[in-house]
């Protein structure tokens, strides 16, 4: 009696690809979130936006001096909380009703995910700090669910609606 142990082998195979393949999933995963967190937790600002360029008020810009102590920190177990620094407001735009100026932002606490299959990436808000200091609840708000176009050690790429947003990480 032959043995034809080709099928079976074609099994074995099959299942430790399959195998492979989920490790490669488990490890992708396990990858961002170490790029995101540094495996705890880790600080980042945003230092590009695609459509500053487009943007007709200063106040609105990236670039603009209330932007750059800004931060935002992504916690290993999905925790976020974004750090507005100062709130600087810009003088010139107190009193001009004709200009549509922005305001500084308020500290806020939310979490963050990555989609199933990794490509995207969802920020959801749940609470403020209000005019006293004190943590306020607000409901969930999703300030973003974003393509991811590029996650590394070094930069953080998101794209949502057309335009595109470029976080580095914010050194210790």
């Amino acid at each position: 009696m032959r043995l034809n142990l080709l099928p079976l082998a074609f099994f074995f195979l099959f299942v430790a690809f399959a195998c492979k393949d989920d490790e490669k999933d488990t490890d992708k995963k396990n990858s961002q979130n170490e790029l995101l967190t540094s495996n705890n937790s880790k600080t980042w600002k945003i230092i590009e936006r695609s459509t500053d360029e487009e943007e007709d008020e200063p106040s609105c810009k990236i670039s603009n001096a209330r932007n750059a102590d800004n931060r935002w920190t992504f916690y290993k177990n999905g925790d976020l909380r974004f750090d507005n620094g100062d709130i600087t407001e810009d003088s010139e735009c107190e009193n001009d009703e004709e200009r549509n100026c922005c305001s500084d932002l308020r500290d806020l606490f939310g979490t963050w995910a990555f989609s199933a299959d990794k490509t995207t990436m969802i920020l959801t808000a749940k609470s403020i700090i209000n005019d006293d200091g004190e943590e306020e609840t607000i409901g969930e708000e999703e300030l973003m669910n974003a393509t991811i176009d590029k996650l590394t050690e070094d930069e953080l790429v998101l794209t949502q609606e057309g335009e595109t947003i470029k976080f580095t990480p914010v050194a210790d």
